[in-house]
């Protein structure tokens, strides 16, 4: 029956409804940087077992997020790549939780910095100006 649909649509000049594909090996990024974090549970302080996977994941996907937006053609992979490899060293590495979340949020508003320089740079050497300007 869907055949006939299909050749029905075809005949009238209609596209077929087509769903999007993606590559059979392509990971969402979510679910890469969620398994790296369960995968990375071994813990040695107190602290860290009172510490979710869902925080350290919001934590993570803001560093991410931030990393793509101020290095230029890093690409989403390699961002989830060093977002990782900093949550990870700096979930082993600090005393305590706040201060683990401080090193999250200092890094990230490293990046968040960047890509605000890298904005007024493009601006200042001609690229497109903000919706504020009255030219």
């Amino acid at each position: 029956m869907a055949e006939k649909d299909v050749q029905q649509t075809a005949e009238s000049g209609q596209m077929a409804p087509q769903q999007p594909q993606r590559p059979p090996t392509a990971i969402p990024l979510h679910q890469m940087v969620y398994q790296a974090i369960i995968n990375d549970s071994q813990t040695t302080m107190a602290w860290q077992l009172g510490t979710s996977a869902n925080e350290r994941m919001g934590l993570t996907m803001d560093l991410i997020s931030n990393i793509s937006l101020a290095v230029e053609d890093i690409g989403h992979v390699r961002a989830a790549e060093l977002g990782c490899g900093f949550e990870q060293e700096m979930f082993h590495k600090s005393p305590s939780k706040e201060a683990y979340a401080q090193a999250m949020a200092n890094k990230t508003v490293e990046f968040c910095k960047k890509r605000q320089e890298n904005e007024a740079k493009t601006q200042s050497a001609g690229g497109t100006p903000s919706a504020n300007s009255t030219s």
